[in-house]
């Protein structure tokens, strides 16, 4: 039995347990009151295209964390086919606006961006 395990490369901040003395990561009903993690969309909780950020899943379906990242920059390589980053990115200010935004918004704690590579298991 082989699994699938994909790159992803984005822009943003994980989404961590806000209780004190917690370290577990956050999870989605705690961050935007959903029913279930089992939902794994956000679109009825909130416009990414307006809020120019998402959530992203990483990690496995079985034990799912999340990163808040900005939906402009989310490179993802699957298993055999590499992606080629350039020579040269950088992180534009906006994002970190988009960011700060939407975590006021939620009521969420800021935290300063970054670039984050993680996997996903399928």
């Amino acid at each position: 039995m082989s699994a699938t395990t994909d790159a992803i490369f984005v822009y943003g901040f994980e989404l961590q347990s806000q209780a004190e003395g917690e370290t577990e990561d956050i999870r989605l009903v705690d961050v935007f009151g959903i029913e279930s993690d089992e939902d794994r969309s956000t679109d009825d909780i909130f416009d990414s295209k307006k809020w120019g950020v998402d959530v992203i899943w990483h990690c496995s379906s079985e034990c799912a964390m999340f990163i808040l990242a900005v939906n402009d920059f989310n490179i993802t390589a699957h298993r055999g086919y590499p992606e080629k980053l350039g020579r040269e990115f950088m992180a534009i200010a906006e994002w970190n606006i988009r960011i700060r935004n939407f975590c006021e918004f939620f009521k969420i704690e800021y935290e300063e961006p970054e670039f984050i590579l993680c996997s996903y298991q399928e």
